[in-house]
């Protein structure tokens, strides 16, 4: 089997498109500039968080998608924890507005039914 390296950038992108967060980073570890593409990166995050407010102003103030991921996992994972939105809000991944957070909630397959019902009733 040929190194991906060595196939042209559209096709390797093509293929590490089809990875999960998981094994892209451990791709990474092997073909880092392949794997650290931003297109492969943002389409994880929009396969995932369909919507938040970060991704409008990423390029702008030059915040990698690879990050944006890393950050909206830890954020899920605290909020499926009970912990609600404050990690969104306050690490500049949502805005703290109530179209923002309606957009996101919609739009996330990554959150828990139960811990959207609770915001809900208590927001």
């Amino acid at each position: 089997m040929s190194d991906i390296s060595q196939l042209p950038p559209e096709l390797a992108l093509a293929i590490l498109k089809n990875l999960n967060a998981t094994d892209l980073c451990l791709a990474a570890c092997v073909w880092q500039s392949l794997a650290n593409d931003e297109i492969l990166w943002l389409g994880l995050c929009k396969s995932n968080w369909a919507y938040t407010s970060v991704y409008k102003r990423a390029h702008s103030e030059g915040i990698s998608f690879r990050r944006i991921y890393l950050q909206l996992d830890e954020g899920t994972l605290r909020f499926n924890a009970g912990q609600g939105l404050q990690y969104f809000i306050e690490n500049r991944l949502l805005d703290d507005t109530c179209e923002e957070i309606c957009n996101f909630i919609h739009n996330t397959r990554k959150l828990r039914a139960s811990e959207k019902r609770k915001l809900l009733q208590t927001r």
